[in-house]
C-alpha cells in the first residue's frame, strides 16, 4: 500500500459571499432556495413592520382606540416571526452551513448575555443606565462571527 493512500484528501475550499454574511448575516445567493425564501420572508416582514410603525406614529387618527402597547405587541410578533424564519433558513442549509450559522447564533447569544451581565453590574455598582439599543451591535457581530467561522474552513 502506498503512503499516498494514507494521506488525507485536501478539503475543497468553501467560499461564501463576505458582503452578504456581514450585512445580512446569511449566505446570500449561495444558500439553497428554501433558505433564500425564508430570508426574503424575513425582509418583507421587517419592511411591513416599519411601514405600519411609521403610519401609526405619523398619521393622525389612525391609531384610533388602539392602546400604546400595540407597538410592543407588534414588535414581539415581528421577533417571533423572524426567529421562526431564521430556523427555517438554517434548516434549508447543508450540514456545514447549518453548523456555522448556528455557531454564530450561539456565540452571539453568549456575547449578549455577557454584555447584559456587565451592564447589570455597572448599574448595580454605579447606577449607570445603558440604552438597550446598545444590543443592536449584536446583529453585525453575528455577521462578523459567521465570516470568521467560515474562514476557518478555507473560504
Amino acid at each position: 500500500m502506498s503512503s499516498a493512500a494514507n494521506q488525507p484528501r485536501p478539503v475543497e475550499a468553501v467560499r461564501w459571499p463576505v458582503f452578504s454574511m456581514l450585512l445580512f448575516g446569511s449566505f446570500g445567493t449561495d444558500a439553497p432556495p428554501a433558505s433564500q425564501r425564508a430570508d426574503l420572508r424575513s425582509r418583507i416582514a421587517i419592511v411591513v413592520y416599519l411601514l405600519v410603525a411609521v403610519v401609526l406614529a405619523t398619521v393622525p387618527g389612525v391609531r384610533g382606540g388602539l392602546p400604546g402597547s400595540i407597538d410592543i405587541a407588534l414588535l414581539g410578533l415581528l421577533f417571533a416571526f423572524l426567529a421562526w424564519q431564521r430556523w427555517s433558513y438554517s434548516n434549508g442549509l447543508d450540514e456545514l452551513g447549518r453548523q456555522l450559522y448556528l455557531e454564530a447564533f450561539a456565540i452571539t447569544y453568549l456575547l449578549g448575555l455577557s454584555l447584559f451581565a456587565f451592564f447589570g453590574v455597572l448599574h448595580s455598582l454605579w447606577g449607570w443606565s445603558v440604552n438597550p439599543s446598545v444590543f443592536m451591535v449584536l446583529e453585525p457581530a453575528r455577521g462578523v462571527i459567521l465570516v470568521w467561522r467560515s474562514r476557518q474552513f478555507g473560504a
